[in-house]
């Protein structure tokens, strides 16, 4: 838009040239736009298939202190289906009572472990869940299980280096300090797969773009 001039300024005092109407920018067919995908991923956040409140995040580069309220033998296997870009990693529908699709051969079925944590940042409990692979501190607290019989009787800090497969973790043994939360008892399994239902964003084969297997395929 054009900066307005003291008319005073300008010679010739005749009306100026009505502004040329507003055409809007054509988009390309099947391409949503910005406010279109923002307002699905605010739709998803609000109906699940957002991020648990309970859930344990540890930033790229960052660090968490918590205290484990359950013992590492006594973490919650829960299966979750994934797949590269089309599907992230969320609880098999059939917790839930409802039909899954992905126990299928173009869908992954790993097997993640879920703990209790106190989150000494935000004073509360927080699930932690990992799978075993050396992108996560699994085998370090497997470690530290063996070696001292428990992970529940001293402070851990948890730091990850960089993201996805390319994460790599530490753990950080502290002396233990007093704190609220050591009375407070794990999440039950009931209430661990109830949070985890948050992580749900797609129910169907076609929600992913996949196409199932014709009955000739098969």
């Amino acid at each position: 838009m054009e900066e307005e001039r003291d008319p005073s300024s300008v010679a010739d005092t005749s009306a100026a040239p009505a502004a040329p109407p507003v055409v809007p920018v054509a988009r390309r067919e099947g391409t949503p736009g910005i406010t279109e995908t923002i307002r699905k991923s605010l739709s998803e956040g609000n109906s699940g298939g957002g991020m648990p409140d309970e859930l344990l995040l540890v930033q790229r580069d960052g660090s968490k202190l918590v205290r484990f309220l359950a013992e590492f033998d006594k973490g919650v296997p829960v299966i979750m289906h994934d797949k590269w870009e089309i599907l992230r990693p969320q609880p098999c529908l059939k917790y839930y009572g409802e039909p899954c699709p992905f126990h299928v051969e173009a869908f992954r079925s790993v097997t993640w472990y879920v703990w209790t944590v106190w989150d000494y940042e935000s004073q509360s409990k927080r699930v932690a869940m990992w799978k075993p692979t050396l992108a996560s501190p699994v085998e370090d607290l497997l470690d530290l299980f063996d070696a001292n019989g428990t992970i529940m009787d001293r402070d851990i800090e948890l730091r990850r280096m960089g993201t996805g497969t390319k994460s790599r973790w530490k753990i950080r043994v502290q002396p233990p300090t007093p704190f609220e939360g050591k009375l407070s008892k794990p999440f039950s399994e009931e209430k661990t797969i109830e949070i985890l239902k948050g992580l749900i964003t797609k129910r169907t084969l076609e929600e992913t773009g996949a196409k199932p297997k014709s009955s000739e395929e098969e």
